[in-house]
């Protein structure tokens, strides 16, 4: 059980894994690309404060000389005027002006077109006048006040080289340019980034959760429930086959059982035959899931079918369907002469057609009635046969029948039965024949071309009566079964070894005991042993001389390993059919 569950987790592991992973590679990428730009924007910001401070000074600078002269001349508000030149040339910044004399004393003050000559000159100003015991070493200032978000720029006022005054200014920055320094530029334009990326990639995450990894793997474990009761099916399926064959070979024998009685067990033997082929029809629904649903064409390529198997399916689909109508018996007793018939069709569109037909049959009983599918067969032609006692057809209306559209007492009948019918049966090389008699009932006969006998399949079994046959089958039914077989079949006894263990098989090859002339007639499934019959086959190198026997005959790797190894098959439930020939010692 501990292993179910970590094989049920690891793929939600796998998948969490890869986008957890996918996540990192994605912050990792788009963290670079962030870091990438905002050092980028960073450098072109600070290119851009450096070219406004130039252009500030270089304002200013150009017109020092006549700020000088207006300086000498007293001329203050004139000086106010040039500054908020200065200010609306630099995107109509604010201003603020103070000028002082030469010993730093305020003589003027503007701000916003106000002006007064009372004023205390900054304290800015007044360290600025104080830094330098020779007015001529004092040079001008240009920085940026992070607490006023303004830039101040302050100068000395010389005429020639006397010194007339100061001129401080604040400018507001109209195009909001930062100023701070890189790394908190970095720091306050990166990190909102990088979290409005994670933000985006939590939403992400959580919906990739909710839509797509939450339902993959809810659908993943019903796809494991799904395998799982194929394998519980498959394991079932084969447990029925072998009561089933030695059940079907034993009603073949009961000549001096009263009918009524006979009924009864054929009916219980259709029973175990219809919940095997149900539990076949379900793993092969599994297995061909992904084209489930289609309603006019399977698009699957005609292959050679074993018929018998294909009726098998179709009518245990319809029993169940019809088994709460009590009224109705469906029968497909097989027989000796249905033994070996192949045809070439599309699988599921032959299922599809037989199961209309009896459709149409048992819409065709009223009260009581049997339907009976029966299979016959001449040299190069299979007929399959859909027999009912219903009310019949008359001849009027026969004549239309199998024409698209055309149906009758059907209230919600469209008549595409009977035509999708014609049209597979002609599209396989055949036709439809329908006979019918009103108050007696109706036959509908599906006629194919016979399709020539696989190379796997075993058409007869040929013994003669010094031949050894060992059978390796882990029912003892089965067993008893093949020995039923060979006693009614030869006149003298067959030597006939029982083994339901493959290494006893293996053992008593071993030893030396085993007659050159021997038929080794093997399951596949050994239950709860290491190897299977094809594995004991290929040990020994009995290619030869053995025949699988399996009810997995269909299941595409077997076949090709009996192929490759150049073994034959027998389906286990047709054991009771197989024609066996024993000639004489001569």
């Amino acid at each position: 059980m501990k292993s179910r569950h970590l094989h049920l987790k690891d793929p939600k592991s796998l998948i969490s894994a890869f986008i957890g992973g996918s996540l990192v590679v994605i912050v990792l990428c788009l963290c670079v690309t962030a870091g990438i730009f905002t050092y980028t924007f960073v450098s072109k910001e600070i290119q851009r404060i450096g070219i406004a401070q130039r252009q500030v000074l270089q304002f200013f600078q150009f017109q020092q000389t006549i700020i000088g002269e207006e300086m000498w001349t007293r001329n203050l508000e004139s000086i106010a005027v040039r500054v908020a030149g200065i200010a609306s040339q630099l995107g109509d910044a604010e201003y603020e002006l103070y000028l002082a004399d030469e010993s730093g004393a305020c003589l003027y003050h503007s701000r916003s077109g106000l002006s007064e000559k009372n004023c205390a000159a900054p304290t800015d100003l007044r360290e600025f006048t104080q830094q330098a015991q020779n007015p001529a070493e004092i040079k001008h200032v240009l920085r940026f006040d992070d607490s006023t978000k303004r830039n101040i720029y302050m100068t000395p006022i010389f005429v020639g080289s006397t010194l007339k005054g100061y001129l401080y200014t604040t400018l507001s920055d109209p195009y909001h340019f930062y100023r701070g320094g890189i790394w908190s530029l970095i720091f306050e334009t990166f990190f909102p980034a990088i979290c409005v990326i994670i933000l985006v990639l939590t939403v992400w995450f959580y919906a990739c959760n909710r839509w797509f990894l939450k339902p993959y793997l809810e659908s993943l474990v019903e796809l494991q429930r799904e395998q799982a009761f194929v394998r519980a099916a498959q394991q079932v399926a084969h447990d029925l086959k072998s009561p089933l064959a030695t059940l079907l070979q034993v009603t073949e024998t009961l000549k001096q059982v009263p009918p009524e009685r006979l009924r009864l067990i054929r009916n219980a033997v259709s029973t175990i035959r219809d919940i095997a082929n149900s539990l076949i029809g379900r793993k092969c629904e599994a297995a061909s899931a992904p084209t489930k649903g289609a309603t006019t064409s399977s698009g699957e390529q005609p292959t050679v079918q074993l018929l018998s198997n294909l009726i098998d399916i179709a009518v245990a689909e319809r029993r169940a369907e019809y088994r709460s109508m009590a009224r109705v018996e469906i029968s497909d007793h097989p027989s000796k002469e249905s033994y070996g018939l192949f045809v070439k069709v599309q699988p599921t569109e032959f299922k599809r057609m037989l199961s209309n037909l009896i459709n149409n049959a048992v819409e065709a009983v009223e009260g009581s009635g049997q339907i009976a599918v029966n299979v016959s067969s001449d040299t190069d032609k299979v007929i399959i046969s859909v027999v009912d006692n219903g009310k019949g057809i008359s001849d009027t209306r026969l004549l239309q029948l199998g024409r698209r559209g055309a149906t009758f007492d059907k209230p919600n009948g469209r008549g595409l039965g009977l035509f999708h019918a014609k049209e597979t049966a002609k599209a396989s090389g055949g036709e439809l024949k329908i006979e019918s008699k009103e108050n007696e009932g109706t036959t509908v006969s599906v006629i194919l071309p016979r399709a020539e006998t696989p190379e796997w399949f075993v058409p007869q079994l040929a013994v003669n009566e010094n031949t050894t046959v060992v059978v390796l089958d882990d029912d003892s039914s089965i067993q008893q079964t093949w020995a039923n077989r060979f006693k009614s079949v030869s006149k003298s006894p067959i030597s006939l070894l029982k083994f339901s263990r493959a290494d006893e098989v293996l053992a008593w090859q071993m030893s030396g005991k085993a007659p050159k002339d021997t038929l080794y007639l093997c399951d596949y499934q050994l239950n709860h042993q290491s190897k299977n019959g094809l594995d004991v086959i290929e040990e020994l190198s009995i290619q030869d001389q053995a025949v699988l026997v399996t009810g997995h005959f269909e299941e595409r790797d077997i076949r090709e390993r009996c192929a490759l190894l150049g073994v034959r098959m027998v389906p286990k439930e047709l054991i009771g059919f197989l024609p066996i020939l024993v000639s004489p010692v001569v």
